[in-house]
C-alpha cells in the first residue's frame, strides 16, 4: 500500500491526467502504466483521430538521464516503418511533461486474449510469433534493440 501522506492524495506527478489537454491532444483515458511512463488514449483535435500518448512521469523528467532515454526511444521508434510496429506521430514537451504520440490500434494484447480465450491454437500462435519476429528483425536491421517486449 502506498502512503501519500496525511491527506491520502497522490503526488502531483502521479495523478491521472485524463481530461487534460496537451496542446493538440485531449487525453481521454489512461490505457496503462509502466515503469517510466503512462499511456493515454487521446484525441488529436486538429486531425480528428484517436492516438496514444505516452507521458514520462513528471518526477522522472527531473532526471536528465530519463529524459534522454525517453527522447532516444521516440527517435528510434520513429525510424521504424513496418506494418507490425506502431508509427510515431509526434514528440514534445507540454508544461514540463515530456510526451510521445503514436498510432493507436484498437484491440486486445496477447496476454488478455489468452486470458479470455484460453491457450492459442498452434496456427494462431505461430501467426503472432511470425509477426513479432518480422517486427524485431526490422528493428534489428536498423540497429534498434527493443528491451521490453510485452504481450
Amino acid at each position: 500500500m502506498t502512503d501519500y501522506s496525511t491527506n491520502n492524495a497522490p503526488p502531483a506527478w502521479d495523478r491521472d491526467l485524463s481530461g487534460d489537454s496537451f496542446g493538440d491532444y485531449l487525453l481521454i483515458r489512461r490505457l496503462g502504466r509502466g515503469g517510466m511512463a503512462d499511456v493515454y488514449l487521446a484525441n488529436q483535435q486538429s486531425l480528428g483521430r484517436q492516438v496514444a500518448v505516452k507521458i514520462l512521469r513528471r518526477n522522472l523528467a527531473e532526471d536528465e538521464s530519463y529524459v534522454k532515454r525517453f527522447d532516444y526511444e521516440a527517435r528510434a521508434a520513429a525510424a521504424l516503418v513496418q506494418s507490425n510496429i506502431v508509427q510515431i506521430y509526434d514528440v514534445g514537451k507540454h508544461d514540463g511533461w515530456h510526451f510521445i504520440v503514436f498510432e493507436f490500434i484498437e484491440g486486445v494484447n496477447i496476454r488478455d486474449l489468452v486470458y479470455h480465450k484460453g491457450p492459442l491454437g498452434l496456427d494462431e500462435a505461430l501467426s503472432y510469433m511470425v509477426q513479432i519476429a518480422d517486427a524485431l528483425e526490422h528493428a534489428h536491421q536498423r540497429d534498434v534493440i527493443h528491451r521490453d517486449i510485452k504481450p
